[in-house]
């Protein structure tokens, strides 16, 4: 059995809020991991893996051994997004040999000697591989996350293609739950209770055990409702919901990951949320300009274009928004950040992490409150922060003071 490790290429900064405080191969795409499908396509998990330094702490609690100081046989980017047959590609690797995508994007690689590689050339791309000896051969349609919105852009085909291998109980239908196609898994230990719609003419429909869907739901496929998640009533179409998750209202093309919430009425779309968000009632998203152009997106660096139509919000793990938030669309809200302002404004395009309030008066979140809140939110659903966790937290607080404060001085002026 090959001996294989995870590593975090220099794209991993770039992937927008969700993946600011998690290694980039735990973030859902489609119904699973990153992480999850690399390991289904080799058949045997990952034994360690290389990260962000700051991110290190949260690996032992992951079954993850650190590999910076040790060595691998071979060592695959956490941003592959791997299909069955990549094994055989990965596995005929030969000692000193790499794989990369036509962009020069590097995916694995084999060490001569079983040596760890120079950090330097795992961040890097094709350049760093061939400065360090490596023979590389190129995958041309390999798919690797490369940009935050591919997050968004390739959430529902990849949803649909994971869902399309579920099997398991289906329900009879009745007692006002109304089926339409048959593509549709209620796991044991799910409760539903009609009206309700479960339409899996464009999808297959999941709803995993201990989940539960409230009257005058419709769930329109590919949709994935996971365990202990509660939909209390609205359309959710072509979206993940983590395990969790409490949701009302219209969701579509949109992950929500595990423990946020969006328990009243409002609309989010083509979005990307992380953990422990909660979205005040009517917060709403536009996911489409005006004008039907391209939506652009600033990540911390200046606006870019997608290269989408369809773009909505980006938001960070424990990031808050009050009620009647507008959100327009190629909004990201940074880590931590609690939003509110004027009441019926719009929201900045941008907000770094760890920012309270929007407006001119905005500020700094105090660390401190900010941990003493996180504790009280993850309390309240059974569950506690980590010493690990809270070190990452402190971790990010203090890397992201420079951005936070360049924003702060900018919305303070005016601007």
């Amino acid at each position: 059995m090959t001996e294989w490790v995870l590593f975090e290429d220099a794209r991993a900064s770039e992937l927008g809020p969700a993946a600011l405080g998690r290694p980039v191969f735990d973030l859902i795409l489609g119904a699973r991991s990153l992480r999850s499908r690399l390991e289904a396509c080799l058949g045997y998990p990952a034994g360690g893996a290389v990260v962000r330094a700051r991110l290190s702490p949260l690996l032992a609690e992951r079954g993850l051994a650190d590999a910076r100081c040790g060595a691998a046989d071979v060592l695959i980017n956490g941003a592959w997004i791997a299909e069955d047959e990549d094994r055989d590609t990965i596995e005929a690797l030969a000692s000193g040999e790499a794989l990369a995508t036509s962009e020069g994007d590097p995916l694995a690689l084999r060490p001569a000697d079983g040596k760890t590689p120079n950090a330097m050339v795992l961040i890097g791309g094709r350049g760093e591989l061939e400065t360090a000896g490596y023979a590389i051969r190129t995958v041309s349609d390999a798919r690797l996350l490369r940009r935050a919105w591919d997050l968004i852009a390739r959430q529902t085909e990849l949803l649909a293609e994971d869902l399309a291998h579920e099997t398991g109980p289906s329900p009879a239908g009745g007692d006002g739950i109304v089926l339409r196609g048959d593509r549709i898994v209620v796991e044991e230990g799910a409760h539903l209770e009609g009206p309700l719609v479960l339409d899996a003419r464009k999808g297959p429909v999941v709803i995993r055990a201990g989940a539960a869907i409230a009257p005058f739901s419709l769930l329109e496929g590919p949709v994935l409702i996971d365990r202990e998640a509660w939909i209390l009533g609205g359309r959710i179409a072509a979206s993940a919901i983590g395990r969790g998750c409490r949701v009302r209202g219209e969701v579509e093309s949109t992950t929500i990951l595990p423990w946020s919430n969006k328990a009243h009425e409002g609309f989010v779309g083509h979005a990307y949320v992380g953990s422990w968000v909660n979205l005040g009632a009517g917060t709403t998203t536009s996911d489409l300009k005006n004008n039907y152009g391209l939506v652009r997106m600033d990540l911390g660096a200046g606006a870019q274009s997608t290269g989408l139509r369809k773009v909505g919000s980006l938001i960070g793990d424990h990031a808050k928004t009050a009620i009647g938030t507008l959100l327009g669309a190629g909004t990201v809200i940074g880590y931590g950040s609690n939003l509110f302002g004027p009441e019926g404004a719009t929201a900045p395009k941008m907000i770094p992490p760890f920012v309270w309030g929007a407006g001119p008066d905005a500020m700094a979140y105090d660390r401190e409150r900010f941990l003493e809140t996180a504790g009280v939110v993850t309390g309240r659903r059974g569950q506690s922060l980590s010493e690990e966790e809270k070190a990452v937290m402190d971790a990010l607080h203090a890397d992201t003071a420079p951005e936070r404060d360049a924003w702060l001085a900018r919305r303070q002026g005016g601007e």
